[in-house]
């Protein structure tokens, strides 16, 4: 998934011959992390349904839950609340990879 991505970005992972280019990429994958716009980024935190969430979108859930309970006077059913995807509990630690790891991951798909 990270490789399409990356491919859709511009970056062609075959084709990266400099440590420059290796440095940039390593430095979107590292922005990828982030980006909740990222289907990579929700495949690492366990859920697909976080594609497409982020600050403004919890925002308007929490604002859309707080109104319909004020309208309701009470509080919501689990049902009737906007379901609001959280990532799954990580299991192990992700290392953080060097410059140096990337340029041997990318390598090692070209061959």
């Amino acid at each position: 998934m990270l490789d399409a991505e990356l491919f859709i970005l511009g970056v062609k992972v075959e084709d990266l011959n400099t440590q420059q280019e290796v440095n940039r990429t390593y430095a979107l994958v590292e922005r990828l992390k982030h980006d909740h716009t990222s289907l990579w980024r929700a495949e690492i935190l366990g859920n697909k349904s976080l594609y497409g969430w982020g600050p403004g979108e919890y925002i308007a859930a929490a604002q859309l839950n707080a109104q319909n309970t004020e309208l309701k006077g009470k509080k919501l059913s689990k049902n009737e609340m906007v379901n609001i995807p959280q990532p799954e509990r990580q299991k192990k630690h992700i290392e953080k990879a060097t410059a140096s790891d990337m340029h041997n991951f990318f390598s090692s798909l070209t061959h």
